[in-house]
């Protein structure tokens, strides 16, 4: 059961024995939730907790698996590995009842709690609660499997964790807790892949590969609605020739869900609206460093990686003033309504024809992405886990 705010969370005054943490978001690519699983597991440090980490991946290991490690690779959301996950899940379920692994602490990285660890406490990272908020964003499965599942995980925990203080107030708010039983902790990025020292050689054979070497707009993300990119592509369209002539319109990411409408303008505009699928971290650094504005004018996001790594790479970024992302933006970005086109066009158009000002949001945000880092992430993870045991 949660715990109140006057319970004392430092139950336990000898050291943690024994921590599990369900890994298997590490066996598809890294996005998302799977790059945050990744960043906090391989900096958790066993000495300053006290304790051995136990690693699921449907087997146990003592070993954070590297993104190279992938099990399933870019086929990952296919329907056939999809299944091997959902069978995987039932089979660890059924033999979890006759185990007789106990652990002291079991932390849970995405969004709902497994019933395959038996453990004295449960920290529980709930990323957001759109799902709940805005089930037209979501696939009917996901909606289905999060009314079933997120109360319960909820009571579960005896503690939260959140990426941000929009989301913290949203699941206080919901669930009527209490403000202590949530932690809002920033993600970070990448400092060694996400840096604004240009190579420029390697830029420009990325503008060949992916844009026949003309200047681009850059997109980061699922193809999905949440992600408003229908908007963004039909802003795109309505920009002056004198400005849609000399850019592309570069979209990255995997291909998501519900994207019929998405599909259809690319279709429709293919040699000016690209597609670069899913591509390795290295490359997607180059392409931020190479874009000439980053633009995200997402409905909801519970914080918005793919922004600070823009910032980070020194490009200029463009992004919707709602939920989190004025939270990890700040002063650093340029912002629009997510329901209006004429707000992203015109958007896309001051930084695209103002150099001044699209330096200026290049500054501001080598400045702003200072404020994240993943080591500061693991060391708060590192805090609530000591605190739970």
């Amino acid at each position: 059961m949660l715990l109140t705010c006057s319970q004392d969370l430092g139950r336990i005054s000898g050291l943690m024995k024994k921590i599990a943490v369900n890994s298997i978001p590490l066996l598809s690519p890294l996005s998302g939730v799977g790059r945050y699983t990744y960043e906090i597991c391989k900096r958790l440090d066993r000495e300053s907790l006290g304790a051995d980490i136990t690693f699921f991946y449907g087997y146990k290991s003592g070993r954070v698996l590297s993104p190279g490690d992938n099990a399933f690779g870019k086929n990952s959301n296919s329907f056939f590995t999809r299944l091997l996950r959902k069978s995987l899940k039932k089979v660890l379920t059924a033999v979890s009842a006759f185990s007789p692994d106990r652990y002291d602490l079991y932390w849970e990285p995405n969004n709902i709690l497994e019933n395959y660890f038996k453990s004295k406490s449960v920290l529980f990272t709930l990323h957001d609660i759109s799902v709940i908020r805005h089930p037209q964003w979501h696939p009917a499965q996901r909606v289905e499997l999060f009314k079933k599942r997120l109360m319960n995980s909820v009571k579960r925990a005896d503690m939260i964790i959140t990426d941000s203080m929009f989301s913290k107030n949203e699941i206080l708010d919901y669930f009527n807790l209490p403000e202590c039983a949530v932690k809002a902790i920033h993600l970070g990025y990448d400092t060694m892949l996400f840096h604004n020292i240009k190579n420029s050689a390697a830029a420009e054979n990325l503008k060949i590969k992916y844009t026949g070497g003309r200047d681009f707009i850059l997109f980061s993300g699922s193809l999905e609605p949440r992600k408003n990119l229908s908007g963004l592509i039909k802003a795109y369209l309505s920009l002056p020739n004198s400005i849609k002539n000399n850019y592309k319109l570069l979209l990255v990411g995997g291909d998501g869900w519900n994207n019929n409408e998405i599909h259809e303008l690319i279709d429709v505009n293919k040699d000016n609206v690209l597609r670069a699928g899913y591509i390795n971290y290295d490359e997607l650094a180059n392409l931020y460093r190479a874009a000439s504005v980053f633009a995200f004018p997402s409905h909801y996001e519970g914080f918005g990686l793919p922004p600070l790594e823009a910032m980070a790479c020194g490009c200029p970024v463009l992004v919707s003033s709602n939920s989190s992302l004025p939270e990890v933006c700040g002063d650093a970005a340029h912002y629009v309504h997510a329901e209006s086109i004429e707000s992203i066009r015109e958007g896309l158009v001051k930084v695209l024809t103002d150099s001044t000002y699209a330096a200026a949001l290049s500054r501001a945000g080598l400045e702003q992405c200072k404020k994240f880092s993943w080591d500061t992430t693991a060391e708060e993870h590192m805090i609530c886990m000591k605190e739970l045991m």
